[in-house]
């Protein structure tokens, strides 16, 4: 798409999904119309009001007309666009409990576009999105600051490629051909992902049961007779 020429509204726009960051939706769409996302960028900027805000958060809290241009070119619904907006998924979230990437290629010569989220995602369940015939998507939830693991699958999230060890990684175009490899030097990102050890877990299973056992002991010998005496704990 050049930037003499932008059309009024884009030939292909994929349909946001409910629960996805919209800067992933803006990726599949960039995705769809065989652009990168900074020129998506780019060319949207030109179809922004005379007078376009400074900075704009594209994952939250979008102005209604930046939020009603961008629906307008991507042939969408306001609604369908302001539905992305994290803190209508997520509102008791604050604004320090996501991921922010900051990164200069965001930026557009009308825009800022900070803060922006970290797009990490799970190997295992965009998997299981191509299997169900959905696009590959980020979901909003994946880029909580505190989430290093898949809810789901116990996986590690992933966000920085393991060998050129960039952040924001995932090739959209190429995942549209289900294909999950590194925009930056093409290295796969579909490797065996290792669940998180269950070793932690196990422990703390087997010393609740130990508590729950000590404590029904406790209960049956002060049903008893005869008091018992412990002898302190020693370590």
């Amino acid at each position: 798409m050049s930037l003499h020429h932008v059309p009024d509204r884009l030939p292909f726009a994929p349909r946001p999904i409910p629960g996805e960051l919209r800067t992933g939706w803006l990726h599949r769409v960039a995705a769809a119309n065989v652009i990168t996302f900074t020129e998506l960028l780019d060319a949207f900027a030109t179809r922004l009001p005379a007078d376009p805000p400074a900075e704009v958060w594209f994952d939250d809290t979008l102005p209604p007309a930046v939020c009603e241009r961008l629906a307008d070119w991507c042939r969408v619904e306001p609604a369908a666009v302001a539905m992305l907006d994290v803190s209508r998924a997520f509102p008791l979230a604050g604004g320090d409990v996501w991921t922010i990437e900051v990164d200069a290629w965001w930026h557009t010569g009308a825009m800022t576009l900070d803060p922006s989220l970290c797009l990490a995602f799970c190997c295992l369940c965009l998997r299981e999105q191509q299997q169900r015939g959905e696009p590959l998507h980020m979901r909003a939830e994946w880029a909580f600051a505190w989430l290093t693991h898949c809810p789901r699958h116990r996986a590690w999230l992933l966000n920085d490629c393991w060998r050129c060890i960039r952040s924001d990684v995932l090739d959209f175009p190429a995942a549209r051909q289900s294909q999950l490899v590194c925009r930056f030097c093409s290295a796969s990102l579909d490797v065996p992902v290792t669940p998180a050890p269950r070793r932690r877990s196990m422990k703390c299973s087997a010393f609740n049961g130990r508590c729950s056992r000590v404590q029904a002991d406790d209960r049956s010998n002060r049903r008893g007779s005869v008091p018992v005496h412990r002898a302190p704990f020693s370590g």
